[in-house]
C-alpha cells in the first residue's frame, strides 16, 4: 500500500459557532452608566423642585446649593458622553452581542438630549 501525497484534499471548512453570543462588556458598562446618570438627573431634578416648593424664590443663580446641583447635573452628562463613547466601542467589536450596546446607545443619548434640552428651557425662561 503506497501513500500518495499528491493528492487533494478538502480543507475544513470555517463554520461559524451558531449559539448564543456573548455579551460586549463595554455594552454592559454602557448601559450600567446610562442607568446611574439617568438616575442622578432625574433625582436633582426632583431635589430641586422639592427645594424650590419648600422655600420659594431659593433658587437664585448666585446661590452655592444652585451652583452645586448644576454641577452635579454637569457630571452627569459627562457620565451619559463616556456611556455613549462605550456604547459606540461596544457596537464595533466582533462577536459579541449588540443589545447592551444598543440600550446604552440609547438611554445615553436620550440623556443627552434631554440634558441639552432643559438647558435650553432654562435659558428661554432666564
Amino acid at each position: 500500500m503506497s501513500l500518495d501525497y499528491d493528492d487533494e484534499y478538502d480543507e475544513p471548512v470555517y463554520r461559524p459557532r451558531r449559539g448564543r453570543l456573548k455579551s460586549s462588556g463595554l455594552g454592559i458598562a454602557s448601559f450600567i452608566i446610562s442607568v446611574l446618570a439617568g438616575l442622578e438627573i432625574i433625582s436633582l431634578l426632583i431635589v430641586g423642585m422639592v427645594m424650590e416648593m419648600r422655600t420659594p424664590g431659593w433658587a437664585d443663580e448666585d446661590s452655592p446649593q444652585v451652583m452645586f446641583l448644576g454641577l452635579l447635573v454637569i457630571a452627569g452628562l459627562i457620565m451619559s458622553l463616556v456611556g455613549l463613547v462605550l456604547g459606540i466601542t461596544g457596537l464595533v467589536q466582533g462577536g459579541r452581542s449588540k443589545v447592551f450596546p444598543v440600550l446604552g446607545l440609547g438611554f445615553n443619548g436620550m440623556i443627552i438630549l434631554g440634558v441639552i434640552g432643559i438647558i435650553i428651557i432654562g435659558l428661554l425662561i432666564g
